[in-house]
């Protein structure tokens, strides 16, 4: 289900010389809700909001963003790729929900089928090299030992990453329970922009 929401006024009183900037701004905003409202009404996108703390810093509770349903369907993901997917009826029994919940986890994939993930002094090492992640906030403060990826599967980890339920939890995710690439942030407005 989309849910917009955008701001309902924008702060007036500028003085008279700053009305061309003004104006520019007033333009810019325009613009980019127009191309959120465009993405999320098209058939090749789905709007999600985010409501847990799990991607932090990358997405933060209360983002707007798009994702791109047909990402997956021809191309295999990538590591590094943020991706919105069906958790594992694992995931639902440990967190006491139905598994039939409409609930979709939004995380990045870290592992790739066939690869060794494994979590310890610090850093996620794949395949015994550790990956640099200059993206997180902190580093992992947990062990995670040896795990092969399976086929078809993709290990995926919140950029949160000490507060976050994923794949060390319950596993990798299977290729058909993705649900697709999120692409663009549409929400808030001073971070809108394409997701890395």
């Amino acid at each position: 289900m989309f849910e917009s929401v955008f701001p309902t006024s924008m702060a007036t009183g500028m003085m008279k010389s700053k009305r061309l900037p003004s104006i520019a701004f007033s333009l810019s905003v325009f613009s980019f809700i127009s191309l959120g409202l465009t993405a999320c009404a098209s058939p090749s996108f789905r709007a999600f909001y985010i409501v847990s703390e799990a991607m932090l810093p990358t997405l933060e509770v209360g983002d707007r963003i798009t994702v791109d349903p047909q990402a997956y369907q021809t191309d295999a993901p990538e590591r590094g790729d943020i991706v919105a997917f069906i958790p594992p009826e694992d995931a639902f029994t440990q967190l006491g929900i139905p598994a039939d919940s409409d609930t979709v986890f939004v995380m990045q994939v870290v592992g790739l089928p066939g690869e060794e993930i494994v979590v310890r002094e610090g850093s996620v090492f794949i395949n015994n090299q550790p990956l640099v992640e200059d993206y997180l906030a902190e580093p992992p403060s947990y062990q995670w030992e040896g795990v092969t990826i399976p086929d078809h599967h993709y290990a995926v980890l919140g950029d949160n990453r000490n507060n976050s339920f994923d794949s060390r939890f319950w596993g990798g995710i299977p290729h058909d329970r993705l649900v697709g690439k999120a692409t663009f942030r549409y929400f808030p407005l001073n971070r809108v922009g394409g997701i890395e």
